[in-house]
């Protein structure tokens, strides 16, 4: 059995890291050029733990973001453009997989009707099939993600998808 969970996370969220090269996907030409130029353009971040970011959820508005990869995209993103008047949310939960994001993508991600939506989620699925919950497969994680996909574009078709 590995050493934690922590452990675990921590590793995947390493190697997740080394493969994202950050400074290009936040150079400005990357800039979606829609609705009105991007103005007023709403990004929206989903997932687990890596997404979460040790995110507030009270009033303490200086870390609504977290301490991750979303604070950093929008700490970037309004630095460059802060004409452009751009939203980020952050809806991120640490712990979550495929089917938890399911339960709650109505009221946390298709209610926000984002331009565009980052997605990270995948850890704890991998993490319950290594550990042997037969509940949660490579096959089942694909079918679930999938599904997730498809429902998105059907009810918001001009998303921009970042997964």
């Amino acid at each position: 059995m590995p050493s934690s969970r922590r452990d675990f996370i921590k590793n995947a969220a390493l190697a997740g890291a080394a493969a994202i090269t950050l400074p290009s996907a936040l150079n400005a030409t990357a800039l979606p050029d829609t609705n009105k130029d991007g103005e007023g353009y709403t990004f929206l971040f989903q997932g687990d733990s890596i997404t979460d970011g040790n995110r507030t959820r009270d009033n303490d508005w200086n870390h609504i973001l977290g301490h991750g990869y979303a604070y950093l995209i929008a700490a970037r993103l309004w630095y460059n453009f802060p004409q452009k008047g751009f939203h980020f949310i952050n809806r991120g939960i640490s712990g979550n997989t495929v089917p938890d994001l399911t339960a709650r993508w109505d009221i946390d991600t298709l209610a926000l009707k984002p331009n565009l939506l980052s997605i990270l989620i995948g850890v704890n699925d991998t993490m319950h099939a290594v550990w042997g919950d037969k509940g949660y497969t490579a096959e089942s994680y694909e079918t679930n993600f999938r599904a997730l996909l498809t429902q998105t574009m059907q009810k918001m078709p001009d998303v921009q998808l970042v997964i």
